[in-house]
């Protein structure tokens, strides 16, 4: 379980959550192909779960339909999905060998005519799956477990002998029938020239055509709807994958160019996968940040025919990346959306290629789609003049959204189903305190957001106005992450930080005063040019007395271009590798305490993901949790942004396991 717990919980900033396939086997199939070569089958496959749709995904380059298990018996938007694609072709029905899989099967024939179904069976062989802790009841493995070439030898029977061309994403957007105003008027049209329902999501119509003769009798009937459209005028899907590292921005930023891409038919596929397009997002907070960066950049540009680089390494060191192999665009901190149009300019897509430049225009609003929280960027670039940083040179001086923007991209979330904003930025606090309050308060008024948090924060924004605000707004969640980096007063002033050691404390208290429940975690730096072995215990017992739930400890890493850079004074690197480990360990000492009192106490829990065995979420205060699935209904309990009241039984590296009830 600790191991269960430590993977889960590993910080998500280095790549988008939706590229997490495994690499493809390299096996040879049947036909004596290489799995490169996907196997392209005649018809659609059902599989039970998203593990098995990856592991099918790397094996065929057909539709894979997800019936997310039982959830298919509440789901009449899938169940008329599967029965439309049933009318164009027959379906492959590949499910685990278990008691469940014979259940899906039976039901799902209450939904298609018998004879409309090819079902396959995997072999029943024991063992569990890697993922997951134990093995299944039946002590069997799914398909997600079995062997690709096992799975070659089940489908192979099926594949297309004069494989037909299929249509994509891409074809629709070229037709118009995604990303423009008319484009659901027109889907309507080519439903009924296909016999098909009118009111199919453009995947299902898409899918559908593909069991009905695929691209040519899709040109075809195009051509009789609205003329003539040549083959050669519709652009093959193109490719591209994702790495981000660094802050909740380049997250942020990331995935809305992500969005972006795929709303303009690109297919996302896993980084360091072949594709089109490598797009890496850097940063260049320490030197170990740089180094990561510049891994990143060559395993995307060894892997695809153009690495786009943006962010803060790109913006430090321009020249540096624009010269490595295989880059074809870089771009810095405050034009990230620009990569957008570069992208789509080198895939012949018509848009103008924009070279690297620096501007301070406000930032862009980028939509963030997340399965249960939605970022909202509020600020960007930095006032500051931290002795240690380079970020306020690398973003520039900070600019803020308007209110009522922010407001509106709430709203708009809100409507979406979003139950979670976290409002972010590079320097939070440079929204100013009153700014800030008065747009908590109104996305407080948004009766669908149950839970609203902020990014790090400066420690002079916890005014009594701004903890009043938070106190009375009731979907404020009760957690801080504050940007402390040392609670001495002397080490605070070489840092040039806007407050001191005093100030700090009186702000703690008085918002623990106001909030008693409230919790806090911290970035601190250990071992800055001069540090005293008393100064580092004072920072010990810092973050004992303020019961800190987690510490975001690094050692000092002297930067080129700062003037903590040339200071004298700096701790020995040995030294300095103990004070940050001693850190970490106290830290995780407090964070075992804190959680091991909430034990057998009913908590409410923000449900982010399910893994096979576990889902997995945060508490109001932020605390990590494990809820164990178990029973007839395992992995459907719950959905991804339930918010549901469980109980805490144990505590494993630093996060809570909770049993339903």
């Amino acid at each position: 379980m600790r191991q269960k717990a430590e993977k889960l919980f590993r910080r998500p900033i280095r790549s988008h959550r939706a590229f997490t396939r495994k690499a493809p086997f390299e096996i040879t199939n049947p036909k004596g192909k290489t799995d490169l070569e996907k196997l392209n089958l005649k018809y659609t496959v059902i599989v039970e779960g998203k593990y098995d749709k990856i592991k099918l995904s790397n094996i065929i380059s057909s539709p894979i339909i997800e019936i997310g298990g039982f959830s298919i018996l509440n789901n009449p938007n899938k169940k008329k999905h599967i029965q439309t694609l049933a009318k164009a072709s027959k379906l492959i029905i590949l499910t685990d060998s278990d008691k469940a899989g014979g259940f899906i099967r039976s039901r799902l024939k209450g939904i298609v005519s018998r004879d409309r179904l090819i079902n396959l069976y995997i072999p029943k062989i024991s063992g569990k799956e890697k993922r997951k802790n134990a093995p299944s009841v039946e002590n069997l493995l799914g398909v997600e477990g079995m062997e690709g070439e096992v799975l070659r030898k089940l489908l192979a029977p099926y594949e297309e002998e004069n494989s037909v061309e299929k249509v994509t994403s891409s074809h629709f957007w070229d037709a118009g029938l995604s990303g423009k105003s008319d484009s659901a008027e027109k889907r309507k049209e080519l439903s009924k020239a296909y016999d098909l329902p009118e009111d199919l999501t453009a995947k299902a119509l898409l899918d559908a055509i593909n069991s009905s003769g695929g691209l040519e009798r899709f040109l075809q009937t195009i051509e009789k709807l609205w003329g003539k459209k040549e083959k050669s005028d519709m652009k093959t899907e193109k490719t591209v994958s994702f790495y981000t590292l660094g802050c909740r921005v380049n997250q942020y930023e990331t995935r809305g160019i992500a969005e972006q891409l795929f709303k303009n038919g690109f297919k996302i596929v896993p980084f360091g996968e072949q594709s089109d397009f490598a797009f890496i997002n850097t940063c260049a907070v320490t030197a170990e940040s740089e180094r990561k960066s510049l891994v990143a950049i060559k395993k995307g540009a060894n892997a695809s025919k153009h690495a786009i680089v943006a962010g803060c390494y790109s913006e430090h060191k321009p020249e540096k990346v624009k010269s490595m192999k295989g880059v074809s665009f870089v771009v810095g901190c405050k034009e990230k959306e620009r990569c957008v149009g570069a992208i789509k300019a080198l895939a012949g897509m018509g848009n103008e290629f924009v070279p690297l430049s620096i501007c301070n225009a406000p930032p862009k609003a980028f939509p963030f789609i997340s399965a249960c929280r939605a970022y909202v960027k509020i600020q960007d670039g930095c006032n500051g003049n931290c002795t240690y940083c380079l970020i306020h040179k690398l973003r520039g001086k900070s600019t803020k959204r308007d209110i009522v923007d922010v407001l509106s991209e709430a709203e708009r979330l809100a409507s979406a189903g979003y139950k979670e904003i976290i409002l972010t930025g590079i320097e939070s606090s440079a929204f100013g305190t009153k700014a800030l309050t008065e747009l908590i308060r109104k996305i407080g008024d948004i009766p669908q957001i149950k839970r609203i948090r902020l990014g790090s924060l400066d420690p002079n924004v916890l005014t009594d106005e701004f903890i009043s605000c938070i106190k009375e707004t009731e979907s404020f969640m009760p957690h801080l992450h504050l940007s402390v980096q040392s609670p001495n007063s002397r080490i605070l002033r070489l840092m040039k930080r806007p407050y001191n050691g005093e100030k700090l404390r009186q702000r703690i208290e008085a918002l623990r005063e106001a909030i008693p429940e409230i919790m806090l975690s911290a970035d601190i730096i250990t071992s800055f040019p001069t540090e005293t072995k008393e100064e580092f215990e004072e920072t010990l017992e810092f973050v004992k007395k303020y019961n800190l739930l987690h510490v975001h400890a690094f050692s000092f890493s002297p930067r080129p271009g700062t003037e903590a850079y040339g200071m004298d004074g700096k701790i020995p690197k040995d030294e300095a590798k103990e004070r940050n480990l001693r850190l970490i360990e106290v830290s995780k000492e407090i964070k075992e305490n804190i959680l091991s009192k909430r034990l057998g106490i009913p908590t409410e829990i923000l449900v982010e993901s399910f893994d096979g065995e576990y889902f997995k979420g945060h508490t109001k205060d932020f605390a990590e949790a494990l809820i164990i699935s178990e029973g007839c209904k395992k992995g459907f309990e719950y959905a991804e942004g339930d918010i549901v009241t469980v109980t805490p039984v144990s505590v494993e590296n630093g996060c809570i396991i909770c049993k339903k009830g």
